[in-house]
């Protein structure tokens, strides 16, 4: 990945409703097939081989360039949204994303130079989890 690949990749990492997904490809080569979370930090599961990372979201980064982990990213803005993601669609300059339909209707859509950014911004424009008990 670029340098600024990789500083999409670490932002993405950083934000608040970021989580590794099974299917994610890290910027290592691991491909993500299990991901459990338990007192020492995160169990990762990839190519059959298991090990405890207690700074997954620290050392591992997305590859931006895996098809399979961008699909992983849009369920994350889908799930943090809880609005489908209406469509991506090149645009002059770069790429958008409108959620939960046509971007007239829902206001909501997002403008970036690559589909990463725009990824990005509408993961970090999410509204916060309010945690009610």
């Amino acid at each position: 990945m670029t340098n600024e690949e990789l500083e999409i990749a670490r932002a993405f990492v950083a934000c608040s409703r970021w989580r590794w997904m099974p299917g994610m490809l890290g910027s290592n080569g691991f491909r993500i097939q299990e991901v459990r979370a338990d007192a020492r930090g995160f169990t990762v599961v990839s190519r059959g081989i298991g090990w405890t990372a207690p700074s997954l979201q620290e050392d591992w980064l997305p590859d931006l360039n895996d098809p399979a982990t961008l699909g992983c990213i849009l369920r994350l803005i889908e799930d943090a949204w809880g609005l489908p993601v209406g469509m991506w669609y090149p645009k002059a300059g770069g790429c958008g994303i409108a959620l939960g339909g046509l971007p007239v209707v829902s206001g909501r859509i997002f403008i970036a130079p690559t589909k990463a950014e725009a990824f990005l911004k509408a993961l970090q424009a999410a509204p916060e989890v309010k945690n009610e008990l």
